[in-house]
């Protein structure tokens, strides 16, 4: 579950500053939340007044910038290229979030990079107690029929939890509703490439 400070696992990547440069790998399937824990990432990197990157760095960047780059999966070889140059760095920091698919030869290779730096922080779909209290939202507990409809509506994705949580839905049919208009939402925010 992704709480205001990011999904559990981020301590290494929040205390960077502190301990020194650190190269992770944030994994999940979409909408499991890794847009969100890389904006934790930024905003934390930020506050300890890092500069920061989104992409792959280009002749001329800072050379001391955190490298915080989202979809990677969506990358183009000679920029995960660069990435994987990055990871092997030991005095860099890359926090990469991805789609695991290992049949990119060059997106695997930075996965690997990355792995042999930190374990990958692995985003899974809510379960059933953190929906329930994404819910609740610290009040009364939803009724059964409202929590089965969300499992089933959201399939437990923290972009949909959220939506059908804010909306705070009556019936099984909101509950439905929401969703499904929360994921129109965000198929129509894709680009074209995300797409194909």
């Amino acid at each position: 579950m992704i709480t205001a400070a990011g999904p559990p696992g981020l301590r290494p990547v929040f205390e960077a500053p502190r301990r020194g440069p650190v190269a992770v790998l944030i994994a999940g399937g979409a909408g499991t939340g890794k847009s969100t824990a890389l904006a934790a990432v930024r905003r934390r990197l930020s506050d300890d007044g890092r500069s920061m990157l989104a992409r792959a760095p280009r002749a001329g960047d800072d050379p001391d910038a955190a490298v915080v780059v989202d979809d990677a999966h969506l990358l183009a070889g000679p920029e995960l290229q660069r990435l994987t140059r990055i990871a092997e760095d030991p005095a860099r920091t890359l926090v990469v979030a991805a789609e695991l698919r290992v049949h990119d030869r060059d997106l695997r290779a930075l996965i690997e990079a990355l792995e042999r730096s930190h374990p990958p922080i692995t985003l899974q779909p809510m379960a059933g107690p953190d929906v329930r209290a994404a819910l609740s939202g610290g009040g009364p507990l939803p009724e059964p029929e409202i929590l089965d409809a969300a499992m089933t509506a959201t399939a437990g994705l923290p972009f949909l939890v959220s939506a059908v949580a804010a909306a705070r839905p009556t019936t099984p049919a909101d509950v439905e509703r929401i969703a499904f208009h929360a994921l129109v939402d965000r198929v129509r925010r894709l680009d074209g490439r995300t797409l194909e």
